[in-house]
Protein backbone atom coordinates (compact mmCIF):
# COMPACT_ATOMS: atom_id res chain seq x y z
CA UNK A 1 0.00 0.00 0.00
CA UNK A 2 1.31 3.40 -1.01
CA UNK A 3 0.47 6.41 1.19
CA UNK A 4 0.73 9.92 -0.26
CA UNK A 5 0.20 12.88 2.08
CA UNK A 6 0.02 16.38 0.59
CA UNK A 7 -0.34 19.69 2.40
CA UNK A 8 -1.88 22.81 0.93
CA UNK A 9 -1.08 25.89 3.01
CA UNK A 10 0.00 23.57 5.83
CA UNK A 11 3.23 21.78 6.72
CA UNK A 12 2.97 18.02 7.15
CA UNK A 13 4.69 17.31 10.45
CA UNK A 14 5.88 13.90 11.58
CA UNK A 15 3.16 13.59 14.29
CA UNK A 16 0.44 14.28 11.69
CA UNK A 17 1.94 11.72 9.29
CA UNK A 18 2.17 9.14 12.12
CA UNK A 19 -1.46 9.80 13.09
CA UNK A 20 -2.60 9.25 9.49
CA UNK A 21 -0.56 6.04 9.13
CA UNK A 22 -2.00 4.65 12.37
CA UNK A 23 -5.58 5.36 11.25
CA UNK A 24 -5.03 3.99 7.73
CA UNK A 25 -3.63 0.73 9.13
CA UNK A 26 -7.00 0.20 10.80
CA UNK A 27 -8.77 0.49 7.42
CA UNK A 28 -6.17 -1.76 5.79
CA UNK A 29 -7.38 -4.58 8.06
CA UNK A 30 -10.88 -4.35 6.50
CA UNK A 31 -9.73 -4.31 2.87
CA UNK A 32 -6.70 -6.31 1.80
CA UNK A 33 -6.86 -4.98 -1.77
CA UNK A 34 -5.89 -1.36 -1.04
CA UNK A 35 -3.21 -0.15 -3.44
CA UNK A 36 -3.01 3.59 -2.82
CA UNK A 37 -4.18 6.09 -0.22
CA UNK A 38 -4.11 9.81 -1.01
CA UNK A 39 -4.50 12.32 1.81
CA UNK A 40 -4.70 16.05 1.10
CA UNK A 41 -4.66 18.37 4.11
CA UNK A 42 -5.45 22.03 3.67
CA UNK A 43 -6.18 25.13 5.72
CA UNK A 44 -8.54 27.97 4.78
CA UNK A 45 -8.90 30.69 7.39
CA UNK A 46 -9.97 28.82 10.55
CA UNK A 47 -11.09 25.59 8.87
CA UNK A 48 -8.83 22.52 8.65
CA UNK A 49 -9.72 20.16 5.76
CA UNK A 50 -8.87 16.47 5.38
CA UNK A 51 -9.57 14.95 1.95
CA UNK A 52 -8.94 11.18 1.79
CA UNK A 53 -9.12 8.92 -1.25
CA UNK A 54 -8.57 5.15 -1.09
CA UNK A 55 -7.97 3.22 -4.31
CA UNK A 56 -7.61 -0.49 -4.87
CA UNK A 57 -8.79 -3.45 -6.91
CA UNK A 58 -12.51 -2.75 -7.16
CA UNK A 59 -12.33 -0.24 -4.31
CA UNK A 60 -12.72 3.54 -4.51
CA UNK A 61 -13.61 5.50 -1.40
CA UNK A 62 -13.53 9.26 -0.98
CA UNK A 63 -14.21 11.37 2.09
CA UNK A 64 -13.76 15.04 2.96
CA UNK A 65 -14.20 16.65 6.37
CA UNK A 66 -13.51 20.05 7.88
CA UNK A 67 -13.30 21.18 11.49
CA UNK A 68 -11.23 23.62 13.50
CA UNK A 69 -8.69 20.89 14.41
CA UNK A 70 -6.67 18.93 11.82
CA UNK A 71 -6.59 15.72 13.87
CA UNK A 72 -10.37 15.77 14.30
CA UNK A 73 -10.82 16.36 10.56
CA UNK A 74 -8.63 13.36 9.77
CA UNK A 75 -10.47 11.16 12.29
CA UNK A 76 -13.92 12.14 10.97
CA UNK A 77 -12.92 11.57 7.33
CA UNK A 78 -11.62 8.09 8.17
CA UNK A 79 -14.74 7.32 10.21
CA UNK A 80 -16.87 8.10 7.14
CA UNK A 81 -14.86 5.64 5.08
CA UNK A 82 -15.13 2.96 7.77
CA UNK A 83 -18.94 3.25 7.76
Amino acid sequence: MQLMVTGRHVDITEPIRDHIEKKIQKIDEYFDRIIEVRVVLSVEKYRQFADITILGNGIHFHSKESTEDMYVSIDKAIEKIEK
